[in-house]
Order: structure tokens, then C-alpha cells, then sequence
């Protein structure tokens, strides 16, 4: 019928397409890279500061091992095979006499050959501890807030990945010293 011809033509029908098109496009391209594929130097200021609340936290980090908490990681230096130090996360098995019983968490990047996953780790080589709880969110974890940090002063937009990443971490003052 002429009229169905011409309910065709309206730019409605143009204009809507194209919309939903450019925001799915949008969308589909602001997921892009997490933290571990951002460009971060580790030597900034912010990972010193880093540092100083890892000590800090420590004691209260060592009692919810005691008390045989689930999801405990610690990041420590682990020199490769190719002779690279990587900066890497470990499962907290126990710990006892100032040395973590670990298993690793990822494989290094730079390991060519097979490499020994549950290793024992001196708490002076541990760089960074974390705890994830079973809702998803991550107590602790400095490093990785002075790496938000970093890309905060340095002015590096989120995509959603980060935005993601950066949404497990509790709030910095909330239960970082007691875990009550």
C-alpha cells in the first residue's frame, strides 16, 4: 500500500539505526586493557607509599593468616630463567617463622622452562599482601592502588576493565588495619 511505501522514509528509521550502531560501537571498544597491560612505572612515588602501608598493615595481615583465612596472596620478586625479576602474586598456603608457604598464582611471562609453583617466600621479600573476599572485593592490594594512582596523575582515561579492576578494592579506609 502507499502508505506502508511511505512509513519507510521517515529519518526516525535512519537516525535510530545509526544511533544504536555508533553506541554499541562505543561499547564494544571501551573494554581495552587492564591493569597488568597499562604502561606503569614502578619506580613513582605512589608505589613508595605503597610500600610503607604494606609494612604498616603487616601484623594485622599475619593474624587473619593465623586465624586461617581463605584467599590470601602475597607479591614478592621472582627472578625468571631468562634472568628477569617479575613482581609476582601467590596463594598463602601458611606461614610460620617469618617465611609464607605459597603457591603461585600465575606463570611468570619471562619463564621459558618449568618453574617450581609452591615455593616458600621470606616475609622481608614480600612486596605487597592481599585478601580476596568471597563477594569479589580485595583488601589490601597497595600496590595495585598506587598503580590506579599512577594512572590517576598521569592522566590515563579508565576503560571499563579498569574501572572493573579498581571497583574490587575495598575503600582504603575500611578494614585495612583490622578485620573485624
Amino acid at each position: 500500500t502507499p502508505e506502508f511505501k511511505a512509513s519507510f522514509r521517515t529519518p526516525f528509521q535512519l537516525v535510530v539505526p545509526l544511533a544504536m550502531i555508533w553506541c554499541g560501537w562505543r561499547w564494544l571498544m571501551e573494554i581495552g586493557p587492564g591493569l597488568e597491560g597499562q604502561n606503569i612505572d614502578v619506580e613513582a612515588p605512589e608505589f613508595a607509599d605503597a610500600s610503607a602501608e604494606v609494612a604498616r598493615t603487616m601484623p594485622a595481615f599475619l593474624a587473619e593468616i593465623d586465624k586461617h583465612v581463605d584467599n590470601a596472596f602475597v607479591k614478592f620478586p621472582m627472578v625468571t630463567d631468562e634472568g628477569v625479576t617479575e613482581h609476582i602474586w601467590a596463594y598463602v598456603h601458611h606461614y610460620a617463622h617469618g617465611v609464607f608457604n605459597v603457591s603461585l598464582a600465575c606463570t611468570p611471562y619471562t619463564q621459558k622452562g618449568p618453574v617450581e609453583t609452591r615455593r616458600d617466600v621470606p616475609e622481608a621479600e614480600v612486596e605487597d599482601w592481599q585478601i580476596m573476599l568471597p563477594d569479589g572485593r580485595i583488601r589490601g592490594g597497595f600496590s595495585i592502588r598506587a598503580a590506579f594512582r599512577y594512572l590517576d596523575r598521569t592522566g590515563v582515561k579508565m576503560n571499563r576493565t579498569l574501572r572493573k579492576q579498581r571497583a574490587q578494592l575495598m575503600d582504603e579506609g575500611s578494614g585495612l588495619t583490622s578485620f573485624e
